[in-house]
């Protein structure tokens, strides 16, 4: 998604930087621990949700904000 829609975020925005750099800041090795079987895995990748947080603290949002924020344009490319 985010190589398609890379014109759509404005460069250098923190959502541009954790769409492209989000595998290396929270690698999938460093959720390892928490989701040893595969029964145990979420639907979503922890990786998006360390994402999604990491945005909810920058800008000060509750739990309910952070999901409304999810579905706009800049925590969707920031958390794809």
């Amino acid at each position: 998604m985010w190589a398609t829609c890379r014109e759509l975020v404005p460069a250098g925005s923190v959502f541009a930087f954790l769409a492209e750099h989000r595998g290396r800041l929270f690698p999938a090795e460093m959720f390892a621990d928490m989701f040893p079987s595969a029964n145990g895995r979420p639907s979503m990748p922890p990786q998006i949700l360390a994402a999604a947080i990491t945005l909810q603290a920058l800008h000060g949002l509750s739990d309910f904000e952070t999901v409304q924020e999810a579905y706009s344009r800049g925590f969707r490319f920031g958390c794809p």
